[in-house]
């Protein structure tokens, strides 16, 4: 079920995310943690897949749809958490509350990778042309999106005294 191994999987993630987002015009440092949490996560996917599968990868079975669902799972659980840290340390709030802030997209998130993922690797769907097809979608689909989104509006401080009990 891999296009590449997983060991050439986590040696391109770190550069080849790190280089989309430069192309996006992200900062160096944002772009930087995002193939280094990408690299992470995907080294625990493949520590997973490559712990229980064994090569070829295929989804031709009960057992490797079920490890590449863990690897899914994990890759992404692995890559929340990554955010979440720099999110707390960033921002001075609670991991936890920030972990747990962002279940509801990180459900959407495993969702996505596995609807995209079985859509690429369903076997009927699985041709030259659909193989050969994913890279130019996958460079040309955030084009349209190269617009930066707009800063978010700073809050107004706190009007409560600074001895007032936490809300």
């Amino acid at each position: 079920f891999c296009l590449v191994s997983p060991s050439w999987l986590v040696l391109l993630a770190g550069p080849s995310v790190m280089l989309v987002h430069l192309i996006k015009g992200r900062g160096v440092q944002k772009a930087a943690f995002n193939g280094a949490a990408f690299t992470f996560s995907a080294a625990m996917a493949a520590l997973l897949v490559t712990s229980l599968a064994r090569a070829p990868y295929t989804v031709l079975g009960v057992r490797q749809a079920v490890v590449l669902l863990g690897g899914v799972v994990v890759f992404a659980v692995t890559s929340a958490t990554c955010t979440a840290l720099a999110v707390s340390v960033a921002h001075q709030r609670r991991f936890l509350g920030v972990l747990r802030g962002n279940i509801p997209i990180l459900a959407l998130v495993v969702t996505g990778h596995i609807l995209g993922a079985g859509a690429v690797l369903f076997p009927p769907a699985r041709t030259r042309a659909t193989l050969l097809g994913l890279p130019p979608v996958v460079v040309l689909l955030p084009l349209p999106s190269r617009r930066s989104p707009r800063p978010r509006p700073e809050r107004a401080p706190s009007r409560r005294p600074p001895d007032a009990p936490p809300r």
